[in-house]
């Protein structure tokens, strides 16, 4: 299997971990208050947002009234899952950067499918500021603090611009990034370009554990 695939199935496992994990914390209360809010205001937003569609469908003139509540609704989604948005910086950070670290440039994904981040010059271990440079880049750590402060200490029509603002250039950057890895030759993503990384093959947690049955 090409390093290109191992590194997209093992983003796929990756992303699946965060995703479970966040979903646990955000059902504590006490990590997320605003849980009830949320799903209450999630329930508003899916209908108003059918009468949207359904408007579209059936030539409905009342169209801008519709696109106003969903902005205000969208805006209050917002607020009520910052709970959850923070949860998922944090436990994200811990994984993708303290863990990766830790765990000598490998996440669970990448473990399983036998592949691993080393420093581009040695070839060895990369640093912390290394993986953490390049956390920074491909999972938007500083666009999701940005919003999130902008999100608490501005206006709505402020937050609103600057979000829109903010995941176009975090999804230009995961776009580059994926480009790069599925065009250049040495399957370099710009992450990597920016942090002095790249992505090898190492032994899979098979062979690891034949070797050990062999000693």
């Amino acid at each position: 299997m090409k390093t290109t695939f191992k590194r997209i199935g093992a983003y796929i496992i990756d992303m699946f971990i965060i995703l479970t994990i966040v979903t646990l914390f955000s059902k504590i209360e006490i990590l997320n208050p605003s849980k009830e809010e949320y799903n209450e205001i999630m329930t508003e937003y899916k209908e108003v947002y059918n009468d949207y569609m359904t408007g579209i469908t059936e030539g409905n003139t009342n169209m801008e009234e519709n696109i106003t509540k969903l902005n205000d609704l969208s805006y209050k989604v917002s607020k009520y899952s910052v709970p959850t948005t923070i949860i998922n910086i944090f436990v994200s950070i811990v994984y993708f950067v303290l863990f990766a670290y830790l765990n000598k440039g490998q996440t669970i994904g990448k473990k399983i499918l036998g592949i691993k981040v080393v420093d581009n010059k040695t070839g060895k271990n990369p640093s912390f500021i290394k993986v953490l440079l390049r956390g920074i880049i491909l999972y938007g750590y500083i666009t999701s603090i940005a919003s999130t402060l902008i999100l608490a200490l501005a206006s709505k029509s402020t937050y609103l611009s600057s979000y829109t603002y903010l995941s176009f250039v975090e999804t230009t950057l995961l776009l580059l990034s994926f480009a790069f890895i599925l065009f250049r030759e040495d399957t370099r993503g710009l992450h990597d370009l920016i942090a002095g990384t790249k992505v090898v093959n190492a032994k899979t947690i098979a062979e690891e554990i034949k070797e050990i049955k062999w000693k």
